[in-house]
């Protein structure tokens, strides 16, 4: 379980890589180098998922947001894009492994300096069960087994 609040990241590939369960909220991120920034490995557990709420992306001209290689689970709500971010959605690289559960990249309320792309237009009636942006909480990314907004206090 991957719990990240308020915070700055920035590096070249793959640069935020949590496996499992994962929370990233208010950070910001900064792509120096590298085919993409954000990386997940859901593929031990379906219920396994990232969510990036009111993080924002910036980078060098051209970067791209994410992809994955193995069975992964994103949501991003509420996040904000740099102008320099390419049209180039989270992508799946090539690869032998077997991607069980399809494609799940999420997105609510994204926007874009400069204009918005549609691959991140508004699609949580697309994920299982579909959850509504405010029911998206720690308690719902980690099954109530840990609470770090409280933990950590």
């Amino acid at each position: 379980m991957f719990y990240f609040k308020s915070c700055f990241m920035e590096g070249g590939v793959d640069f935020y890589c949590p496996r499992g369960y994962a929370w990233a909220e208010n950070r910001h991120f900064y792509a120096n180098t590298g085919p993409a920034s954000i990386w997940h490995d859901g593929s031990s557990n379906r219920d396994y998922k990232t969510v990036l709420k009111n993080c924002t992306f910036d980078g060098f001209d051209g970067f791209n947001l994410g992809r994955y290689h193995k069975d992964a689970q994103f949501y991003l709500i509420g996040c904000r894009f740099s102008k320099k971010m390419s049209d180039k959605d989270i992508y799946l690289v090539p690869t032998d492994n077997k991607i069980q559960w399809g494609r799940r990249v999420y997105y609510y309320n994204c926007h874009r300096d400069g204009g918005d792309y549609a691959w991140f237009s508004d699609n949580l009636d697309k994920a299982l069960d579909a959850p509504k942006a405010n029911n998206i909480t720690v308690d719902w990314v980690f099954k109530k087994m840990w609470r770090p907004d409280r933990d950590l206090l």
